[in-house]
């Protein structure tokens, strides 16, 4: 029989703590938590485990983050091959590239830089 022990903290659901607490129950509560114990005769099983929506959302970016490039890569591709193959034309897929492509991934990158690591904050 599982018996489920629930605790509320008081941080927000998807807040930097609870991130650093999922992550402290991850790489140390939980390794430590595997024993068994005997009481009246019957042998239990005791492993912590920490399951909540933050933690759900964290395993969830953590594969993405993993398969992300890959897949984006060969999106990126396929579409090209397809509309090239459509128009009967090899360098209109180089073009797609070179116009579309490109310009996406560095107005991303910008994107990127000025709101994470604050390069326009000089501009106040």
């Amino acid at each position: 029989r599982r018996r489920v022990l629930r605790f509320s903290p008081p941080v927000h659901g998807t807040s930097a703590g609870s991130q650093a607490m999922t992550r402290f129950f991850w790489e140390q509560v939980e390794p430590q938590s595997v024993g068994t114990f005997d009481f009246h005769g019957q042998r239990y099983e005791f492993k912590a485990s920490h399951l909540t929506d933050m933690a759900t959302i964290m395993l969830m970016q953590e594969k993405f983050a993993d398969r992300a490039p890959w897949i984006l890569a060969v999106l990126v591709v396929l579409i090209c091959v397809i509309v090239g193959s459509l128009f009967s034309s090899l360098g209109l897929g180089v073009k797609m590239i070179v116009t579309v492509v490109l310009p996406i991934i560095a107005e991303f990158g910008l994107i990127v830089g000025i709101y994470q690591s604050g390069w326009m904050e000089w501009a106040g």
